[in-house]
């Protein structure tokens, strides 16, 4: 399990990857990525403690920035969250794991995190949530539009004003064409290539959850599928690298 640290910034509400989590050799591992060079961002994308850019950091714990994420197995409503992610009991003990699902989100701070996909039986397949649920209409943003099962269409918004870039999802139907929402911004380049290499109708997004009590960031969990091109590699453009050279350890008590 690998996770892409984004972080998007308040000014001009651009998400740039700066780092990557995985586990290796049983700690865990924090690397900070080419996207955390853009001169505007970099002292401010940094994690609290973990400020030096060309270290490698590691850590037998999960990393404290990461623990504040996970949710309090403690709370009275731990059952309906992990309800909304559709995960079992037993995909819950993995922090990680939950964190690829629920993004980490925090209303303090500007970060969330996203799975790196991986080939299974030579598909690719892609959990997320929909994103900007609250910019459209209301009965969409109130979880009282889409049916488990609903296949959504992608529509590339070139004439985004924040992004061009990025990919907007509508409903199937001709008679009623409505946007509910978009694909998470990190999604958006390798979406475009399955889209060029695949074909438009062979890339395929279906809601497999609607949850009308949860919050609007976890509110529709949608599957994306596709054959898995030859060669592709998830998040592979330049500013989703490792920095260079050879790195300081450090251990993150």
């Amino acid at each position: 399990m690998e996770l892409i640290l984004a972080w998007r910034n308040p000014t001009d509400r651009r998400w740039y990857p700066v780092a990557r989590i995985d586990r290796d050799e049983g700690d865990y591992r924090l690397r900070y990525l080419k996207g955390i060079l853009h001169s505007d961002i970099t002292p401010y994308a940094l994690v609290h403690g973990m400020d030096n850019p060309e270290v490698e950091y590691r850590s037998h714990e999960l990393f404290p920035f990461l623990k504040n994420r996970v949710y309090n197995r403690k709370r009275s409503d731990y059952e309906r969250y992990r309800q909304w992610l559709g995960l079992d009991p037993q995909q819950m003990r993995d922090p990680l794991v939950e964190l690829a699902v629920s993004g980490g989100v925090r209303a303090t701070d500007p970060y969330q995190l996203f799975p790196v996909p991986e080939p299974r039986e030579g598909r690719y397949e892609s959990t997320f949530f929909i994103h900007g649920t609250r910019y459209v209409a209301e009965e969409v943003a109130n979880g009282n539009s889409l049916r488990e099962g609903n296949r959504l269409l992608l529509q590339l918004d070139i004439q985004n004003s924040v992004d061009p870039r990025a990919i907007s999802l509508r409903t199937e139907s001709d008679d009623h064409k409505a946007i509910v929402g978009y694909i998470p911004w990190l999604m958006h380049d390798d979406v475009r290539i399955l889209l060029d290499r695949c074909g438009v109708h062979n890339v395929k997004v279906y809601v497999s959850a609607v949850s009308s009590d949860a919050p609007h960031m976890l509110k529709y969990r949608c599957i994306l599928t596709a054959p898995w091109p030859a060669g592709f590699t998830p998040y592979s453009g330049p500013d989703f690298q490792p920095l260079a050279g050879e790195r300081q350890v450090a251990i993150v008590a």
